[in-house]
């Protein structure tokens, strides 16, 4: 699933809604059973590692109405938060502990989603990232500016292939 939904650089091939809330957390499902049970580490993958990163590069700053950091809703998608950065943050501890940290950091930022999930561990040590302009083959681009700050801004141009599901585009 990560080799055919998962662009080079990082984009997933659905809008956001699908991404985070039903192809991610379908395949965490069965990784998350296979890490624990006989140790295959599919959150070491470098192409699912890419795809956290962009997806917390497409997330906005801190919403004034709510103070949180939102998962964009790009294609057939609502505003949202995303407990996986929890999930991901505590399977990469070990492998990863500088990604383990940038994923902490935008689970908090997030405002800890999911914070009763046996998988997250509240007390992992989170790093603010370098969040910058991007681009994302398949996606388009992220334009940044002020991060972190007050006056944060970004916005996206969703300018790519990438309409699984909804082939009108946004």
């Amino acid at each position: 699933m990560i080799e055919t939904m998962v662009r080079e650089g990082g984009a997933w091939r659905e809008g956001s809604h699908y991404h985070y809330l039903v192809g991610l957390p379908a395949l965490f499902q069965s990784a998350v059973q296979l890490y624990y049970a006989n140790g295959f580490d599919l959150f070491s993958h470098p192409k699912l590692k890419a795809n956290f990163e962009y997806l917390m590069a497409t997330t906005t700053p801190p919403d004034t109405r709510f103070g949180l950091r939102v998962v964009a809703p790009f294609g057939t998608a609502s505003w949202g938060v995303c407990s996986l950065f929890g999930w991901v943050a505590n399977l990469t501890k070990k492998s990863d502990p500088s990604f383990s940290r940038r994923m902490q950091w935008m689970w908090r930022e997030q405002g800890r989603p999911g914070e009763g999930d046996l998988v997250i561990d509240l007390d992992l040590p989170a790093e603010t990232p370098a969040l910058r302009s991007a681009s994302f083959p398949g996606f388009g681009v992220v334009l940044r500016c002020g991060f972190p700050s007050k006056e944060e801004t970004w916005v996206a141009f969703r300018m790519g292939e990438n309409v699984e599901h909804y082939n009108f585009g946004d």
